[in-house]
């Protein structure tokens, strides 16, 4: 069991973390944005992870909705208030780092 927010509600997925690969992946991904610290020697690039839920930009039974999740790091800064992130809204309206893995699974059932 894992758990996500998704627009500042908490939700439990059953995991279901199968690794896919792809030469050209699906156009509308769902997204799973990953909280980490800066790394030491570049604050853009991540470092350790905070500890915070993972946030997905749609889950089952949302419009759009496919079972395969891209991976995204959110770089934040230490002392972030993590009631802050929530949403992928707030995500990206923050000017902190989002970096896309390419790294994607096929997700998780509520």
């Amino acid at each position: 069991m894992e758990t996500v927010w998704y627009n500042n509600y908490r939700y439990f997925l059953l995991l279901q973390h199968t690794p896919v690969y792809w030469i050209d992946p699906p156009q509308v991904p769902v997204k799973e944005y990953l909280f980490y610290y800066p790394s030491s020697s570049d604050p853009t690039q991540p470092g350790d992870p905070t500890g915070h839920f993972p946030v997905l930009s749609l889950i089952p039974g949302s419009y759009h909705y496919q079972p395969v999740v891209e991976e995204v790091q959110f770089i934040v800064p230490p002392g972030y208030n993590p009631a802050q992130f929530r949403s992928e809204d707030a995500i990206k309206a923050s000017n902190y780092p989002i970096i896309p893995t390419g790294n994607y699974y096929v997700g998780g059932v509520l």
